[in-house]
């Protein structure tokens, strides 16, 4: 026989209909001679009916989530492929700047070209790789997440500077 105690234990697994026969059968006879019993039953029959079922968020709600979505899924694929790329770039192109010249072609060009007109040509290169460099530092800035801006912006300060030394050789060698 069932008892008040052993039907409130069970009772979660009688509505959902995981108990035996036998024990299902038992429960409905103590629920019909016991009137706490009874009415415990009825009210936990209740509840799902009474609870309310999922409610979709309001239009505008929704529609904030998914460009804030959008947005992260931009961010992230910036990220990943177009901030590595332009920092690569820029990288290359301030080693190309800084590197020493291959001393063959120096070789080559020093007895084609005058000094002076050899002087020019590497000063002009120079000018349009820095000026190069640091168009693409500037366009990386403009897309780079905070922790990586303080580091190209050390990239853009060392490529000002070049060019500026640059332009002070230029300027001494004209006078």
């Amino acid at each position: 026989m069932t008892d008040c105690v052993t039907l409130e234990a069970s009772i979660g697994a009688y509505l959902a209909g995981r108990l035996a026969p036998a024990e299902a059968e038992a429960i409905e006879a103590h629920a019909a001679s016991c009137d706490r019993c009874a009415e415990l039953l009825e009210a936990r029959t209740r509840l799902p009916v009474a609870l309310p079922r999922e409610v979709p968020p309001p239009t505008a709600t929704r529609a904030a989530t998914l460009r804030r979505v959008a947005l992260a899924t931009r961010r992230r694929r910036t990220r990943r492929v177009v901030l590595p790329t332009a920092i690569a770039a820029s990288l290359l192109v301030v080693w190309g700047v800084s590197r020493p010249a291959d001393k063959a072609a120096m070789m080559r060009s020093r007895e084609a070209l005058s000094p002076l007109a050899m002087a020019e040509s590497r000063a002009f290169a120079e000018f349009e790789a820095l000026a190069t460099a640091r168009r693409e530092v500037e366009e990386a800035l403009a897309e780079a997440p905070p922790e990586a801006r303080q580091r190209l912006e050390a990239q853009r300060d060392r490529l000002a500077r070049q060019y500026d030394q640059l332009v002070a050789l230029v300027q001494a060698f004209e006078s």
